[in-house]
């Protein structure tokens, strides 16, 4: 076989069950939706159906742009959940609603900009025979923004460690199967993550450290080589936050024993068994700050208000 289409791995890019992390972790399931708790929400409410052609409008460009480009949703007869609202013209909806996050980049929504769209949307709402309802109330919306803020601001919390080869580089073709081994998936920004079917965030990534952003194919076959790699995951953003720790800790174990290294927290700490306890109880504690919160970690509103968008 020539070089071109030689495997580099020569087969061996397995999971290894033996030192594999657990496929199954209790994650948040939620269904989607607006979310009046981080969302300002208008709910057209009334007894008749809406015909979706009449709801369609809502997402054609001048609506949509009037509106301040919303998230659209809608309920048909049979639904139980909320879905996206799409152009399709057939059929009758039940339900219809539109949302706003409170909090953006692009400045905080007021109690104002929210009684203008509150405004925009009746025409609208008369024009189906439904009567638009803002959830919460416009007044009520600088203590909820400023409670959100705070909570965004103060638990935009990240976990890392690093991991740094005895021999001051390790290559890549030993990472990409050592990470086979633990069962880690490989992901479009070219880092490997425990990731677990029941959820769409990741538990824990890794990625390298050093000059390198990403692992890939052609660095593999090119023989590149790593000062070391980065482990870490958000707390906010985490599906389960004590279990990712729990697994970033195993993988950092297994890169050691592995690849041969040793592994430091953020504050420059060895990871020792002391070290390695400390952050599992720093995880727990975080947790508990969330709960307090009253917004879970890995759940639609955490990574609504965490976000990229935020």
């Amino acid at each position: 076989m020539s070089d071109q289409f030689r495997d580099p791995f020569d087969g061996k890019l397995t999971r290894d069950p033996s030192v594999a992390l657990p496929d199954v972790v209790p994650v948040p399931i939620e269904r989607d939706g607006p979310r009046s708790r981080i969302e300002a929400v208008i709910e057209f409410v009334g007894p008749r159906s809406i015909p979706a052609h009449a709801a369609a409008r809502l997402v054609d460009p001048d609506w949509f742009a009037a509106l301040g480009q919303p998230a659209a949703w809608a309920k048909r007869p049979a639904d139980t959940q909320w879905q996206r609202l799409t152009g399709d013209r057939n059929g009758s909806y039940d339900s219809l609603a539109l949302s706003w996050p409170l909090i953006r980049a692009q400045g905080d929504l007021t109690p104002h900009a929210a009684g203008l769209l509150h405004q925009t949307a009746q025409p609208f709402a008369q024009a189906i025979e439904r009567i638009a309802i803002l959830i919460p109330m416009a007044d009520d919306l600088p203590g909820i923004v400023s409670d959100l803020r705070r909570v965004v601001d103060t638990l935009d919390i990240g976990i890392s460690l690093l991991f740094l080869p005895a021999r001051g580089a390790v290559a890549e073709r030993e990472i990409w199967l050592a990470c086979a081994a633990l069962g880690l998936q490989y992901s479009p920004e070219g880092s490997f993550e425990w990731r677990i079917d029941a959820s769409p965030l990741p538990l824990f990534a890794v990625h390298p450290a050093g000059r390198y952003d990403r692992f890939s194919l052609a660095q593999v076959q090119s023989g590149v080589q790593h000062e070391g790699l980065s482990l870490g995951f958000s707390v906010p953003l985490s599906p389960n936050p004590t279990r990712g720790m729990e697994g970033m800790l195993r993988a950092a174990r297994f890169f050691c024993e592995r690849l041969g290294g040793r592994v430091t927290d953020d504050a420059e700490r060895f990871v020792d068994a002391r070290v390695a306890e400390d952050l599992l109880k720093e995880t727990a504690h975080a947790e508990t700050l969330f709960r307090q919160a009253k917004i879970g970690p890995g759940t639609i509103e955490a990574r609504r208000l965490f976000g990229p968008t935020v």
